[in-house]
């Protein structure tokens, strides 16, 4: 469908034909005008764009941007800008022949180029930028939001993606369809930095890292598509670079550095607030070819819910019940370690579907039963003593009641697409190393074990000698066997046995306040 500037200018140029009698004359106006037809759509464009974009900056904290702009209209340079944007738009809007915000809605069809339905509406009309005709079956009267959705779907984008522009505004999901033109715009998704030197927006939602490299020190980076309700999902893949946490903050957390407030994932496969680290082992490590997915909960306005996946594969509910300022906006986040780390955006309507298999025998959580080295039984009394008194944190006493006898806990998990599986023997410590299984049917393969590494904590004297026993014990391992209930190790002198232990699980963080 033709807009009716189109139309008028045609009407133009076919009067000039039949009016004029200066061929060269004639010839030289008809340019003009055709250039006119091609150029005036792009630029009003633009400036709709423009003014919008200025328009929010400006209104960042008001309720009534159009009240911001009358009040501040004269003393604010920004808002000069936008009313002469406006103006400029309303002159554009009056050579094609559109509808501006200060005008009417035509009664009638004539003259239009378009067509009045049976019963004299006219229909919604909804084009994307280049002019071309989206067909929608929402009708004026309908929530913008229905309409977005619609058009999302329609595009195979995002609704986030999808911004609707009428009469030199964008519309808001709470909005009402109006019973006039509407321009579908495809959103960008503009990455800045907070400090704005280090971030370079590449277009199509994806950003690199420059400038001179701090030493010790993050470069946020933060995309100014924000969400505030509902549920939401986005996924950044990481192109260049390791290492990279990413998440989630609001406008008010988000600083440089480490200074800066959120909900992410990253690093060495860590949870963490943007500042401190709140939880190991959560995931994999994030590097080049991670696609770290966000699923966020905003169902509640005065709180946020994030569930991370690695991939296909669903990490669990890390954050959940983290207070925000009711119906607060929470935007993508990332925070990067150097130059040159390269990372892209995706708006997604759902998580990918998760790849569903058996897991090994071996991933759980298994309970140290006993331990043999060089024929000789090492004894665990004294440290599952300390275990029940404190885990780690305080001795056992000498008392006529037995103390409390605790657990000592190893976890296997994968690490997908490897064959390779991740152990940690919580003792005073954190014993950890690798699995890599080799040959022999499942539960009952030739292994070997990588080299053991822990935390630096000083522990009580029975743990501290059992971590020296196990970090000489567990590269000596060569084979397991693994059934519902227990878990052997063999490999030379050395024999460990556990049984099946069903940890409680561990609860989402919600510890987080976001500013």
């Amino acid at each position: 469908m033709r807009q009716r500037g189109e139309g008028t200018q045609r009407a133009k140029i076919e009067a000039m034909k039949a009016g004029s009698e200066d061929e060269a004359d004639i010839k030289k106006q008809i340019e003009v005008l055709n250039d006119t037809l091609t150029v005036l759509p792009d630029a009003r464009h633009r400036l709709q764009k423009y003014a919008t974009e200025l328009r929010d900056h400006l209104a960042e904290g008001h309720q009534d941007v159009d009240v911001a702009v009358r009040s501040e209209g004269e003393q604010n340079p920004e808002v000069q800008v936008i009313l002469e944007a406006r103006q400029l738009l309303r002159e554009v809007d009056q050579t094609l022949g559109t509808q501006t915000a200060d005008e009417e809605p035509a009664d009638d069809a004539a003259g239009t180029g378009g067509t009045a339905d049976v019963g004299g509406a006219m229909p919604l009309q909804v084009t994307l930028a280049s002019g071309k005709e989206v067909e929608v079956t929402a009708a004026a009267g309908d929530k913008v939001a229905d309409l977005r959705q619609e058009i999302a779907e329609k595009l195979d984008q995002h609704p986030r993606c999808v911004e609707l522009n009428h009469a030199g505004g964008v519309l808001a999901d709470e909005q009402i369809v109006p019973d006039s033109q509407i321009t579908v715009v495809l959103v960008r998704l503009p990455w800045i930095g907070a400090d704005p030197d280090q971030v370079k927006d590449l277009g199509g939602g994806e950003f690199v890292i420059e400038g001179d490299e701090k030493k010790g020190s993050k470069c946020n980076a933060l995309c100014e598509v924000g969400f505030s309700s509902g549920t939401e999902y986005f996924e950044v893949e990481v192109l260049e670079g390791s290492g990279a946490f990413i998440g989630v903050t609001t406008r008010n957390g988000f600083l440089e550095g480490y200074k800066i407030k959120g909900l992410f994932f990253g690093g060495p496969g860590n949870l963490s607030n943007g500042s401190g680290g709140l939880r190991t082992q959560f995931g994999e490590q994030v590097k080049a070819g991670s696609v770290i997915g966000v699923a966020l909960d905003l169902t509640d306005e005065s709180t946020v819910a994030v569930t991370f996946w690695e991939g296909d594969v669903c990490l669990g509910e890390a954050f959940r019940g983290c207070p925000r300022q009711p119906g607060a906006m929470v935007f993508p986040a990332v925070c990067a370690n150097k130059v040159q780390d390269r990372f892209k955006l995706s708006l997604r309507r759902n998580p990918r579907k998760q790849t569903l298999k058996t897991p090994h025998p071996a991933i759980g959580c298994w309970d140290l039963q006993r331990l043999v080295i060089a024929g000789e039984t090492v004894s665990l009394d004294a440290a599952l003593a300390v275990k029940g008194k404190g885990k780690g944190r305080g001795y056992a006493v000498d008392a006529e009641a037995p103390p409390a006898m605790g657990n000592i806990i190893m976890t296997l998990t994968e690490k997908p697409g490897t064959p390779l599986f991740r152990l940690s023997l919580k003792l005073g410590n954190t014993l950890m190393t690798t699995v890599q299984t080799n040959s022999g049917p499942i539960g009952a393969e030739e292994i070997q074990l990588g080299m053991v590494a822990g935390t630096m904590v000083m522990a009580p004297p029975p743990l501290m000698d059992l971590e020296q026993s196990f970090s000489k014990a567990l590269p000596l391992i060569t084979s397991w066997k693994v059934t519902t209930d227990s878990l052997q190790m063999r490999g030379g002198d050395v024999e460990i046995d556990f049984r099946h232990y069903d940890a409680p699980p561990e609860e989402p963080v919600s510890s987080v306040t976001l500013p």
